[in-house]
């Protein structure tokens, strides 16, 4: 790093107050973002996805309870309705799967920068979060676009199905509020 741009640190490796408040700013402007963004996604995915009848954009809006709402609606629409998606709105889904593959990596990369700076389980942990939505975001699009694409009645309930080790998964972290020992990196947390 230049002179300009480096950011002097104390004995022990922690940033010195001055930077430290900065960092926290950071911090919690970063999760507003994610708390605004996620507040907007959950309720176009929630609102589309019961204005289309896709499972799986409603699946993508919301945890626990979610597990049972995906599990006994994909069992009820393939062995007994037979329901199918009206796919007018897939486009739509397919959109918010987008934005969340691009943004939540772009949201969680400085996340991890200013926990490893700020040394913040619960930021890394969120960081974390952000990477898993824009993970999810892949099973959306393709679940929707293939629906679209293909009209399989069957498909969007099974995609629905493929998001649940994911749900509980992200369930289990929530309640227990522990983070993983090691977060994409290899680094234990401190």
């Amino acid at each position: 790093m230049s002179a300009k741009t480096a950011r002097p640190y104390v004995a022990d490796g922690s940033p010195p107050v001055r930077h430290r408040s900065e960092d926290v700013r950071l911090a919690l402007l970063l999760t507003y973002i994610t708390l605004g963004w996620m507040t907007i996604e959950g309720a176009a995915s929630l609102l589309l996805g019961w204005a289309s009848k896709s499972l799986l954009l409603e699946a993508f809006g919301t945890l626990y309870v979610l597990v049972a709402y995906v599990i006994l609606n994909s069992g009820y629409g393939l062995f007994i309705a037979k329901r199918i998606t009206d796919t007018h709105e897939s486009v739509w889904g397919i959109l918010i799967g987008a934005v969340a593959k691009v943004g939540m990596p772009i949201l969680a990369a400085y996340k991890l920068k200013v926990a490893t700076r700020l040394n913040s389980r619960a930021l890394r942990a969120d960081a974390i979060e952000s990477i898993t939505c824009g993970y999810l975001s892949i099973v959306l699009m393709i679940g929707l676009a293939a629906t679209w694409l293909l009209s399989w009645w069957w498909l969007d309930s099974v995609a629905a199905l493929a998001l649940i080790p994911f749900i509980i998964k992200e369930a289990r972290a929530a309640i227990s509020g522990e983070p993983c020992s090691t977060c994409g990196d290899g680094k234990p947390l401190r």
